[in-house]
């Protein structure tokens, strides 16, 4: 089963005009607003590339990169590979410095052609942890392997990079959370951390510093969900080191992550629920799909129940099946590609009174370790989420959506979001990053019709300041990739600036169905295996043992 995405041509004014926008008086006046949203960007990204100015010759005399050994096994047939660390100032504005880890896999066949830099989704997940499966499967960027080099980077205070602002306090379930949180920031406060340094605007200036470092003249960058934030603002100012970028699954730095939450979710659900409904046979054999979710959750509110299935290992588990879980449980599945075919099935089954096929696809997709680096996480949505958001405005955005988005979006569950932060102080980010991106450096942004958490009108908007942009729109895609068709999509960017050969996303989503097994009154409703696709980031999940 390999989904499918549709590319889309973005119908847009003239790049950074207004003269488009015809005399209507509120045209006029967002306009207006616009232009001076754009000069105040213009403005405070002077120093940014005053930072920069001020260390070109010293980061052109020193080389700052400490080779090391690879902190994963790799193929011995996918070439030259080495890794090491970068050293970069941890606030750019004091003597403190910290090591950003990478991993880089030379290419196989050099073209001479930039290399591409990986930035991992998360907040907090570690690009050099996935550097072996990319590169063995050849899927997602591995694809460009042959022919040029791969960075994988591990951003500030996450993965192998030092320090990480990983919370192994967290890890006893029976502890209070709030005080296992606490004691994780004054730990890392003691050992001379800021927690305030780990966030996008210094990831974004980190870049620059690892291209110097490892001796390129050009760079190209690939960004995953949180990744794209600061591959979005490296394209800010048009570097003239930087060929080209890709943005996968992009967050629009014109709205506000967790206020839009709800109504993602509700337009998801409305999504699917629509897809089904125009399909004659999934909507014969499965109803629709928003009745079957009330249903589930109406049933489950009264009284949970205790669900016995079979994991994908073929071991027995027992979950005890509740309307909050439920809730918040469909919110991260409908962000996973794969699943999407098989959700009518599982949810007309439950509400039929059959949890097992539910439950089962739950427990493979979202049970498990999370190796999120947990303090850079917060250090991040803290800092540009939470600052700029409200508990009120966030519950407000789930008034009138459909019984379960209410049901996640509760103020006791709004908590579990805001409270953290409470225990985690860092100062609220530049306003810079909330302004758009103007740049001419060719651009490429893919997006999945159903996501959750980064849907098209993300990257339609974002592409509205960009100069040579390329907009992809995955026709069956969620928040997770297919990463066979993503690597097509990715090659043809890369190999030839202005042409973007993304047919494999044209082909509707198709459901699964059940079929009689053979000689036998089984039905079977096969999934894949999870490594076809890979979830960007658990972005909005509150954090553990909330």
């Amino acid at each position: 089963m390999h989904p499918t995405r549709h590319d889309r041509v973005v119908s847009k004014p003239p790049p950074h005009t207004c003269a488009s926008t015809g005399a209507v008086v509120r045209a006029l006046a967002t306009c207006a607003l616009l232009t001076l949203a754009l000069t105040a960007s213009a403005a405070r990204a002077q120093p940014v590339a005053a930072i920069e100015d001020r260390d070109a010759a010293s980061l052109r005399a020193r080389r700052d990169f400490s080779p090391a050994p690879c902190p994963v096994t790799l193929a011995p047939e996918l070439g030259e590979v080495y890794c090491g660390f970068v050293t970069v100032p941890e606030t750019y504005e004091g003597p403190r410095t910290i090591r950003l880890a990478l991993l880089v896999a030379k290419a196989r066949t050099p073209s001479g052609r930039a290399p591409v830099l990986y930035l991992q989704g998360g907040p907090g997940y570690s690009a050099i942890r996935e550097a072996p499966f990319i590169l063995e499967s050849g899927l997602s960027l591995g694809a460009l392997h042959e022919t040029r080099d791969l960075i994988f980077l591990d951003q500030r205070g996450a993965g192998f990079s030092e320090p990480a602002l990983d919370c192994p306090e967290l890890d006893d379930e029976e502890a209070d959370a709030s005080a296992s949180l606490r004691a994780c920031y004054r730990r890392l406060r003691g050992e001379g951390v800021n927690p305030s340094a780990y966030r996008t605007a210094y990831t974004t200036l980190d870049i620059n510093r690892v291209r110097v470092a490892l001796g390129y003249t050009k760079l190209s960058l690939v960004g995953t969900s949180y990744g794209t934030k600061p591959t979005l603002q490296r394209l800010r100012g048009s570097p003239a080191w930087l060929e080209q970028a890709a943005l996968i699954a992009p967050i629009d730095p014109l709205t506000n992550v967790f206020e839009n939450a709800p109504r993602l979710y509700q337009r998801s659900l409305e999504l699917l629920d629509a897809t089904c409904s125009a399909d004659p046979r999934c909507l014969a054999t499965y109803g629709h799909v928003r009745a079957n979710v009330d249903a589930i959750v109406d049933v489950l509110a009264l009284a949970p129940r205790e669900v016995r299935f079979t994991d994908p290992t073929g071991e027995p588990q027992t979950l005890l099946l509740t309307a909050e879980l439920v809730a918040e449980g469909l919110y991260e599945l409908l962000a996973v590609t794969e699943l999407l075919p098989v959700l009518p099935a599982a949810l007309k089954e439950a509400a039929d009174g059959s949890y097992e096929l539910l439950a089962a696809i739950g427990y493979a997709y979202l049970a498990g370790d999370d190796e999120r680096s947990e303090g850079m996480r917060l250090s991040v949505l803290c800092a540009e989420e939470v600052a700029h958001s409200s508990r009120a405005r966030f519950v407000a955005a789930a008034r009138g959506t459909d019984r379960v988005v209410a049901e996640h979006f509760t103020p006791a569950h709004v908590r579990g979001y805001f409270d953290p932060c409470d225990t985690w102080p860092v100062s609220p980010a530049t306003p810079l990053l909330e302004l758009p991106v103007l740049s001419h450096t060719g651009t490429l942004l893919v997006s999945g019709r159903y996501d959750t958490k980064t849907p098209p009108p993300y990257a339609r908007s974002i592409a509205r300041f960009l100069r040579d942009e390329r907009v992809v729109e995955v026709e069956y895609g969620a928040h997770s990739s297919d990463l066979v068709c993503e690597a097509s999509i990715l090659t043809s960017f890369f190999a030839e600036p202005g042409r973007v050969e993304a047919s494999c996303a044209r082909r509707p989503l198709e459901f699964a169905y059940r079929e009689a097994a053979p000689a036998s009154s089984t039905s079977t409703l096969s999934i894949e295996a999870p490594r076809t696709v890979r979830t960007r980031s658990a972005w909005l999940r509150a954090p553990a043992n909330k």
